[in-house]
Formats: structure tokens, sequence, C-alpha cells
């Protein structure tokens, strides 16, 4: 079934109003813009500001985050979950969608992971009942091919032009892009995360037993197996290292000789994938509810409350602000110093949201919208998905948003 149209509801509409006006949220206290045009719903204030980041001395020169494509396809707008392998949800150059008008809907029979997108517009995404399937930048499907098991993470798209991807049980795939057509299958790990490429030709995971597990790219054989103790999704470092956010609340660097250190310790687990800024900030978010920003080197620049347990991996824009969706239905807004810039209320829970080049940041909710805010929080523009949003959104090279929905794959815009 092909849904379209784009309809705002009830406060959403309220909100857009507001925003129009140019009120709502201030220059940081306690005002915040509600999704559902709610009184103001202030965060906890900053639990430390440990680091004084304003020491020019020690201050990391920004760079661009997805600048390396480091095994990932170079030219692909959105090659895996993420953007690329420091995990930031964010590309500089794409503008993102300027309408929340979903485009087209490829419906599924099995949830769908987050997608990827190719160089060409192709968008790439696994389902629950065991598909890996490519459909065209209207949504007309390409291929759809059966395999070895239920793939719940988002597929990686390597500079061979290959899909690789991962299913629940362990079975790693390698599929041609253009056709297809299996190239290469091997079992792997039970449990495995999301998977990173990295340039040295080698994919690393982890999985169920709590291992980084590295694998040839070029024939999916095991290389190696270290314990750290997580089964979230790996992250490249700036320097080249792998970093892992562990169940124990350790993160954990692991060196390019395999040697595993421990940069910081919270007193919770650690939950997603950290990410790591244009400035090199390593971001973590814990089970305690709390956010904490990292120098390169483990030092903490600052912990933050969220008033909720976070949902999913934050994502941070250019300028080092960071956003992240919280289990009590607020979309947190962060900026680099840790200051709070809004606290954001869809009318259902958010998921992950990502960031465009102009700073707009855009989720979808299980309130079946799709959500651009600027980065003060004020609302953009919010569009009906007549369906729930179960998945980061992916930025398309034409500035349009793809997304997992109840129902399959929605585009959004541009």
């Amino acid at each position: 079934m092909i849904r379209r149209g784009l309809f705002v509801l009830g406060g959403a509409l309220v909100a857009s109003i507001v925003a129009v006006m140019g009120l709502g949220t201030g220059c940081g206290g306690t005002d915040r813009v509600a999704g559902d045009g709610g009184n103001p719903t202030p965060i906890p204030d900053a639990a430390s500001d440990v680091a004084d980041a304003s020491d020019a001395s020690s201050e990391p020169a920004p760079d661009d985050p997805c600048g390396d494509p480091a095994g990932t396809a170079a030219r692909a707008p959105w090659p895996m979950a993420g953007a690329c392998a420091r995990r930031v949800s964010s590309r500089k150059e794409l503008r993102g969608p300027s309408t929340g008008a979903v485009s087209f809907t490829f419906v599924t029979t099995g949830r769908a992971t987050s997608p990827v997108v190719a160089e060409d517009g192709t968008i790439v995404f696994g389902t629950a009942d065991a598909h890996l399937i490519a459909i065209s930048p209207s949504g007309e499907k390409r291929w759809d091919v059966p395999v070895a098991g239920p793939v719940l993470d988002a597929p990686v798209l390597t500079s061979g032009g290959e899909v690789t991807f991962a299913t629940s049980s362990g079975r790693l795939i390698a599929i041609a892009l253009g056709t297809g057509i299996e190239l290469l299958a091997k079992d792997g790990a039970q449990g495995p995360s999301a998977l990173l490429p990295l340039a040295d030709g080698t994919l690393v995971y982890t999985a169920s037993d709590g291992k980084m597990h590295k694998v040839d790219r070029a024939d999916l054989t095991e290389k190696s197996a270290i314990d750290v103790n997580s089964t979230e999704p790996l992250t490249l470092a700036r320097d080249g290292a792998i970093l892992a956010s562990a169940r124990d609340g350790a993160l954990r660097r692991i060196a390019k000789d395999g040697t595993v250190s421990e940069l910081f310790r919270a007193g919770a687990a650690l939950l997603f994938a950290p990410i790591v800024t244009a400035y090199g900030d390593v971001i973590v978010v814990g089970q305690d509810a709390k956010l904490r920003s990292l120098d390169g080197g483990g030092r903490l620049r600052f912990e933050r409350p969220l008033g909720g347990a976070p949902r999913g991996t934050p994502a941070a824009a250019a300028d080092g602000s960071v956003y992240v969706a919280t289990v009590n239905g607020k979309v947190v807004g962060l900026d680099r110093d840790g200051k709070e810039l809004f606290a954001f209320a869809p009318l259902g829970l958010a998921e992950s949201p990502i960031v465009a080049s102009s700073g707009t940041v855009f989720f979808g909710a299980e309130d079946t919208k799709v959500y651009a805010l600027q980065p003060s929080g004020r609302l953009l523009f919010s569009g009906s998905l007549r369906t729930k949003a179960l998945s980061a959104g992916a930025f398309g090279a034409s500035g349009a948003l793809y997304l997992a929905t109840e129902g399959g794959v929605v585009g959004v815009g541009p």
C-alpha cells in the first residue's frame, strides 16, 4: 500500500505557530518548546562541569567527523548506521528535507532496520523476517533477497560496492549492491551488533559473548576476538583506535595492536555506541540517565542528567552540540559545554535524531509524525507518517530523509 500526504495535527500546529512568531524557547534558562504545546518542561541542571572547556591550550581543532570513509563507500551519503565510523548521525554537506511531506511508503512484512543510502540513491535495509531489500529514491523495489535469519541492525555499504550485514544468529553476508547477488557468507558470533568497517579492510563488531570480533572483509574469516564486555556497536576514535561502551560502565579503547585500556568508568552500564564529535569529544550515555562528554584521553568535560534513560545513540552537529532522545518522551539538546538548548516533547516517544548541515534536527516518533527542529528547539515543521517511526533516519544526497516505520520504510521530502 502506498501512503502519501502531509498534515500537522492539534498541538503540533500550535507549536509551529509559536515557532514562527518567535515565541517559546529563550536562549537558555528553563523555557522549552513542547511538541504538545504544553507547559515548559525543564530537565535537571548539570551535575558537574569538571573540565574547563574554555582552556584554549587543550582545545582540539574541529574536523569533519565523516571526512574519513574508513572502509565505507566513500561517496555514499549515508553508508552505515550513524552516517560514518564515528557514529555522529550527521553529515555537514547534507541539508535534509524542507518539508514533512511523505514522498513514498515502501511496505514490508517484517520490521525494517534503519536504512542506508548509496551513492546512486539506492536505499538498503534489512527486515526482521529475514530479507535484505534495496529500493530506488522514489520507493520502487530494486531487489529483495531472502537471507539466513532476521536482520536487526542496519547493513554497511563498503568500498567494494558491497552491502555487508549480519543476521541475529551471527551469519555474516556480503551482497553486491548493484544486483542483489550473494557474494560471501560465513558464520560469525551469535547476537552481533551493527558492523563497523575499518580502512584496513576489516570489519569489527561486538556480540552476545561480550567480545570484539574482527573479520577480514575479503572472505569474512575471523581474525581475532577480544573481550571488551560490550554488546553495543563500536565506534572509531579520532586517533584510529576503537571505542566500546561496556556493560560494567567502562568506556574501553582498543588500540590498533589489540591492546585494551579503560578510558573512563561511569557508575552504571554505558548504552549504545559512543560518538566522536568534530572536536574529538567522546559522547557516551548511560543506564543512569546521564550524558557525559569526554576529551580524547577520557577526561570528563561534563556530565548532564537527561531526566530519563536514553532511547538511542546521540547525534552531534558540526558545532559540537549534542541531541538525544529519552524514555521520558523528550529530545534533549545540549551545547558543546553541556548547557541545555532545549527539551522538546513530541506527542509520542522519539527515535534517535539526526542532524543536517544547517544544524536542523530531524527525528520520527511513535505519534506517527516526523519532526524538524531548529538548533534552539523551535519547531520548523512536522509531517504525518501515518504510522509509528521505528528507527533513526538517513539522509539522501537530494536532502530527502528515509526512516523505518511500523509499516515499512518511508521517504520524506526533499
